[in-house]
């Protein structure tokens, strides 16, 4: 509450104005801004974040476990290195070339659409057509779900009149509640339904194909953690099923070396 509050000093002299002190009280204001948070904390829905599932390596064992085996037709490597540099090869060079004296066996691409993504639509260019395609037609049945929910929603208001009309009391809860039932069933039948199978059919669209790259990503030290997550959300857009994050190895950091130097680095041999 706000008080005015005078300043007396005893005598008063003519033409002289009286100094007014204003004190405002702040508590139920800061009481009032309590209750505001606390309704806020509770009453307002927290925006969920956004995350990629990554299966990390199980803990080091003694037992030594074999790699996997990839066909060189489908593997592809990318090398993610320092200055926002990327780069990827096919297959196993060492076979083509033991030798490493063809520095073009690595290819330097980019991060942008033109890039490195271009190169994996391209390389997965069955399954990418077969996910739009199958995208377009979720589309048009959601669009057709979405109409038919208006519909539904209209019935049930002409129901509900004319169920009024009928009954001198009016509708009753019990059989209010009964078409609001038969509403929210007829969604979960319908787009609800259509939302979860579209996920679990894309990912065994995904898997279906045989010629579909499969990627092994590995980022020198000089690397950014940008770098990784920015190729992880292409392995999304381009609909890869299979890839992997594996160290670098000698011979990967060789590669490097020689398409920088353009072959003069495989002139001293190649490292073993």
């Amino acid at each position: 509450m706000a008080e005015v509050q005078e300043k007396d000093k005893g005598g008063k002299k003519k033409g002289k104005q009286k100094k007014m002190h204003i004190h405002v009280d702040f508590t139920p204001m800061v009481d009032m801004n309590m209750l505001l948070i606390c309704f806020f904390m509770l009453a307002t829905s927290m925006s969920k974040p956004q995350t990629m599932e990554i299966v990390m390596p199980a803990k080091e064992t003694k037992t030594v476990v074999e790699p996997t085996k990839v066909a060189d037709d489908r593997a592809v490597t990318v090398l993610l290195d320092g200055e926002d540099k990327l780069y990827y090869y096919e297959g196993d060079p060492s076979k083509t070339d033991p030798d490493y004296k063809d520095y073009n066996t690595l290819k330097e691409t980019s991060y942008d659409a033109e890039g490195l993504r271009a190169y994996l639509i391209g390389r997965n260019k069955k399954v990418v057509e077969e996910l739009r395609e199958f995208k377009n037609a979720r589309d048009n049945i959601q669009n057709q779900t979405q109409n038919l929910q208006k519909q539904l929603s209209s019935l049930n208001e002409k129901a509900v009149e004319l169920i009024t009309k009928n009954k001198k009391d009016g509708i009753d809860a019990a059989l209010k509640g009964k078409l609001d039932t038969i509403a929210i069933d007829a969604y979960k039948k319908g787009e609800g339904s259509l939302m979860d199978g579209y996920k679990k059919y894309v990912n065994e669209i995904k898997k279906s194909s045989d010629e579909s790259p499969i990627i092994v990503l590995k980022a020198s030290d000089f690397s950014t953690y940008e770098n990784l997550i920015n190729v992880l959300d292409e392995m999304q857009i381009c609909g890869i099923s299979t890839y992997a994050v594996v160290n670098i190895t000698l011979q990967d950091l060789f590669l490097i070396e020689n398409y920088k130097t353009k072959g003069a680095a495989a002139q001293g041999g190649a490292p073993k």
